[in-house]
């Protein structure tokens, strides 16, 4: 890990090989599609610095082959690695049920609840009745923000798109062709929610798909074990 001192008094420890996997120079990182170009595989398990110094709120590092990265010092403090934690990968099993009826969760209390624990346990929830217009869509997240109290981010709100939206430099507004990537390598919870409502469909236009991640894991299980274990096994 990368120890800074903050203030003089608290140490802040930086994973390095979060640093180098989040490095936004022209080499790693795609800013037509804001996402990594190096892939997780890619950086050397035990990737190290040579020298680092801050100047003007930048935290400029250099690595021992010869790489070189900048970062916001704020951005990096937030994302210290020193108080993550483990998780259990043999937990309880839970049987996924995860789709509710829009008027019950307008209505019910204990519904709306339930959505949040089908986020929390299943990654996802699905909610049927709701009507294809952004009025609708805001009406479900509306309640959702007030539910949780969510912070919004870089990226946040409601955005009408559609498959030409390519003035949009962001993955989830464009249609440039993406590569896998993982959005939770470094976090135990979830960085965000998405919310999806289609709202109006082109039938010349390409289709989306939403890779279930578990029907990917039960295939890697059934054609590669070893690989699976490896993956699952802390």
């Amino acid at each position: 890990a990368l120890k800074l001192k903050q203030d003089g008094t608290m140490t802040i420890e930086l994973d390095l090989f979060w640093l180098r996997h989040h490095c936004k120079c022209e080499l790693c990182y795609n800013f037509d599609s804001s996402h990594p170009i190096k892939k997780t595989h890619e950086i050397p398990s035990d990737v190290g610095t040579k020298h680092f110094q801050i100047e003007h709120d930048m935290l400029i590092i250099d690595w021992v082959d010869g790489h070189k990265s900048k970062y916001p010092l704020e951005i990096s403090i937030k994302n210290e690695s020193a108080d993550t934690e483990d998780t259990s990968q043999n937990g309880t099993k839970i049987l996924m049920n995860c789709r509710f009826a829009l008027e019950s969760f307008k209505d019910d209390l204990d519904v709306q609840h339930l959505v949040l624990d089908s986020l929390d346990t299943c990654g996802t929830a699905y909610i049927d009745g709701v009507a294809p217009t952004m009025e609708a869509s805001e009406e479900v997240v509306s309640i959702l923000f007030e539910l949780q109290s969510q912070r919004q981010i870089f990226c946040n709100g409601i955005a009408n798109y559609s498959d030409a939206a390519t003035e949009i430099s962001n993955a989830k507004y464009t249609n440039v062709c993406l590569s896998p990537k993982s959005e939770h390598t470094y976090f135990n919870d979830g960085q965000g929610l998405l919310m999806i409502n289609c709202v109006h469909h082109s039938p010349d236009c390409a289709l989306s798909y939403l890779i279930e991640a578990r029907k990917i894991s039960n295939n890697l299980k059934q054609k590669h074990p070893e690989q699976y274990i490896s993956l699952t096994t802390l």
